[in-house]
């Protein structure tokens, strides 16, 4: 299986956040840079810039769209087992050797399925991921086991019809709602979780988006 990754390295000479930024299912890496919009917030936000790392899911390689395995969605990559974790694992610690990566500020943000694997990554890569945003999307997994408090902010829209705000089924996966998604991660778990939602949104992503994201993770 061929995995790949783009750096945009948007530093400046001091030790920066690195960002994973994860597409949803069927997206690019090349997609997701394209209309998320992050690395204008970015110089609209922070001072010091970031790496911000955009990565590609599996299936590709296979005929498949690309998807992440976030626990309970999505295909293919539930099907075939693929360990998303391990590998978007290794990415932060490729990057993090070859740029002055801040440790304290490793984030990542994911739309729909990628807001699925943001919210495993912050469960089961806490040692290395300090916050997540998640967008349009939903936790797949039963339980967190974070081993340090993870910050999260979840943004959805009430005309989500991809991913339901309320939960229910979609496309035959039964999703939680993002109420239920929120709390079944911050259960357990002394952090920073916060839910927002707007009568206005829809499934695709908002131009607004990136924007309360990089605020979010910049007062983290």
């Amino acid at each position: 299986m061929v995995r790949t990754f783009r750096i945009v390295d948007l530093s400046e000479d001091a030790s920066a956040p690195l960002i994973l930024v994860l597409h949803g299912f069927g997206g690019t890496a090349d997609g997701m840079r394209t209309y998320a919009g992050i690395e204008r917030s970015v110089e609209e936000t922070l001072d010091e810039g970031a790496i911000v790392v955009y990565p590609n899911g599996s299936g590709a390689d296979e005929g498949f769209p690309q998807s992440w395995n976030a626990g309970g969605c999505c295909p293919f990559s539930t099907f075939d087992m693929v360990d998303d974790v391990a590998f978007l694992g290794d990415v932060i610690e490729s990057v993090s050797g070859r740029f002055d990566v801040d440790p304290d500020r490793v984030w990542v943000v994911g739309h729909s399925n990628g807001g699925m694997m943001a919210y495993r990554l912050a469960c089961e890569l806490s040692t290395r991921v300090t916050a997540i945003g998640v967008a349009a999307g939903a936790m797949m997994i039963d339980t967190c086991a974070s081993t340090r408090p993870t910050s999260a902010l979840h943004l959805h829209g009430e005309l989500d019809v991809v991913v339901p705000l309320l939960g229910g089924d979609g496309a035959g996966i039964t999703f939680p709602s993002a109420q239920q998604s929120i709390e079944r991660f911050s259960s357990g778990n002394q952090n920073r979780a916060q839910l927002v939602t707007d009568a206005d949104w829809t499934h695709d992503w908002q131009p607004e988006w990136a924007t309360l994201f990089l605020e979010f993770l910049a007062a983290t």
